[in-house]
């Protein structure tokens, strides 16, 4: 099945765009879609999403169809056809 993966700032510079379509197998969980993306971009999205392997870093938030996963069932949560994982990384500004 198809999802859109979105992101933004640092993130979106470690994978190259700010949305783009993905090709995962029915019923990928977040956690699934996740560890697909770690295997595409490698050492420079796990360095900047995670503390340590299946550690999300704690000031990220991952949105399935604008709701966060944390509301939903974590990274259980399962994806549907034409589904969009925001992943929005720390921001800082003044």
């Amino acid at each position: 099945m198809r999802i859109v993966i979105a992101s933004f700032a640092t993130v979106k510079a470690v994978l190259g765009a700010r949305s783009f379509d993905l090709d995962v197998p029915d019923h990928s969980t977040v956690r699934d879609v996740m560890a697909i993306l770690l295997d595409r971009f490698g050492k420079p999205l796990a360095d900047e999403m995670y503390d340590s392997p299946g550690c999300l870093k704690e000031n990220y938030l991952l949105m399935v169809n604008g709701q966060t996963v944390r509301f939903l069932n974590g990274m259980e949560t399962v994806m549907g056809e034409g589904d969009e994982l925001l992943i929005f990384s720390p921001v800082c500004g003044g």
